[in-house]
C-alpha cells in the first residue's frame, strides 16, 4: 500500500502529496484530548518580559518541545515543520530590512500554517528565533501553555486552568488571601473588581512561593510558602493592597525567586543589606520612586542611616523601617 492510498501515513506519498491523516488517540474519542493534558503551564516554565512599557509571560519553549516530545515522539517524525519558506521584507522607514517565515507544522493526524517576521539583525540568530516561534506558535494552537494565551496569566494574575478569563481563581489558596464569608461575589461591582486583582496578584505569589520552596526541597511546602509571602511583603514594606504590590511587583518576585530558605531568628536580625541585593534594589527603588528623591535616593538614603551604621551595605534589615521613617523626614524638610 503506497502513503497516498494509506491515511495513517505521516509526510509525502509517492506523488509528492500529503496523505488525510486519522484523529490520534489522543483525541479520537475527544476533540479536546490534547489540550486538556498541555493546557496548564507550570509557573517554572515561565519568565515575566518587559518590553518597553510593556509586560508579557514569555514560556520556555523546550518545555513545550520537551511535552510534545512526550506526546508524539521526538520531533521530525511525527511532528515538526515542513514547507519552510523565506521571504526578505523591503527596509521599512527606518531602513531595517526584514525576513519572514511560514511553513506548516503537522502533528499526529492534521497540520496547520504557521507565519512570522522580524527585524534582520546580523549576528541575532533570527532565523533560529523564527523557526523556534514558528513551532511555539503550532503547539500553542494545540493547546500549548494556553493558560497563559488564554489571560490567566499575564506574568502577575494567575487563576487557576479551565477559569474563564477575567473570573477568580476557582480555588484559591486560603494562606495567600483568605476569604471571609462577606467576601464581595465575582462581578460585584468596582469594590469586587478590585479584590479580585488582589487575589490574583497574591495567588501568583503563593504559586511562585511553592515552586521556590519545591525547588528547595522544603517540607511544609504551603506553610512555608505562606510565611515566605507575608514576610516579604513586610521586608519590603509594601501593603497588601492592589497599587503597592503592583507597583513593587519586580522586587517581590525578585525576592521569592531568589530566595535561599529559611533563616534563624539571629541571622535574619543581623543580616545586612550588603548580603541582599534584593533588599538593597528595593530600597533604592522606594527612595527613587516613591519618595521622589530620583538621582539624589543614594545620597538621601546614606544621610538617613542610624548613628553608628556608615555605609548602606551595613544596614541592618531589621532597621530598614527606621531608616525609610528619616529619609522621608528628610526629604520632606528639603521640600519646605
Amino acid at each position: 500500500m503506497s502513503a497516498a492510498e494509506d491515511p495513517t501515513t505521516i509526510g509525502p506519498g509517492e506523488d509528492g502529496q500529503f496523505a488525510p491523516e486519522e484523529p490520534h488517540e489522543l483525541y479520537k474519542d475527544d476533540p479536546l484530548g490534547i489540550w486538556k493534558k498541555v493546557c496548564t503551564t507550570p509557573l517554572e516554565k515561565t519568565k515575566e518580559v518587559k518590553f518597553g512599557s510593556k509586560r508579557f509571560t514569555s514560556i520556555n519553549a523546550y518545555w513545550q518541545i520537551e511535552t510534545a516530545t512526550g506526546l508524539f515522539g521526538p520531533m521530525g517524525t511525527t511532528w515538526g515543520l515542513r514547507d519552510v519558506v523565506w521571504e526578505q521584507i523591503p527596509p521599512d522607514e527606518k531602513d531595517r530590512p526584514s525576513i519572514a517565515v511560514s511553513g506548516e507544522f503537522y502533528y499526529p493526524g492534521g497540520s496547520i500554517p504557521v507565519a512570522a517576521d522580524d527585524i534582520w539583525k546580523a549576528g541575532d540568530d533570527v532565523r533560529k528565533k523564527l523557526i523556534t516561534q514558528l513551532i511555539t506558535k503550532g503547539l500553542s494552537y494545540l493547546g500549548f501553555g494556553a493558560d497563559v494565551f488564554q489571560g490567566a496569566t499575564d506574568g502577575k494574575h494567575y487563576v487557576a486552568p479551565g477559569t474563564p478569563a477575567g473570573s477568580p481563581p476557582a480555588d484559591p489558596p486560603s494562606s495567600a488571601e483568605p476569604q471571609g464569608k462577606n467576601s464581595p461575589p465575582a462581578g460585584g461591582g468596582p469594590a469586587a473588581g478590585r479584590d479580585q486583582v488582589l487575589l490574583r496578584l497574591t495567588t501568583d505569589l503563593f504559586n511562585r512561593a511553592i515552586g521556590r520552596c519545591k525547588t528547595l526541597n522544603l517540607e511544609n511546602v504551603e506553610a512555608v510558602a505562606r510565611d515566605l509571602c507575608s514576610t516579604t511583603l513586610e521586608k519590603l514594606e509594601v501593603a497588601k493592597t492592589p497599587e503597592a504590590i503592583e507597583a513593587n511587583w519586580d522586587a517581590i518576585v525578585k525576592a521569592i525567586d531568589t530566595w535561599n530558605g529559611p533563616m534563624q531568628k539571629e541571622e535574619a536580625s543581623t543580616t545586612t543589606l550588603g548580603s541582599d541585593e534584593n533588599a538593597m534594589r528595593a530600597l533604592h527603588a522606594w527612595a527613587s520612586n516613591d519618595v521622589g528623591a530620583g538621582d539624589k535616593a543614594h545620597e538621601l538614603l546614606h544621610d538617613a542611616l542610624p548613628d553608628g551604621i556608615t555605609s548602606l551595605a551595613d544596614l541592618p534589615l531589621n532597621r530598614i523601617g527606621e531608616t525609610k521613617a528619616k529619609a522621608r523626614a528628610l526629604f520632606a524638610g528639603e521640600q519646605n
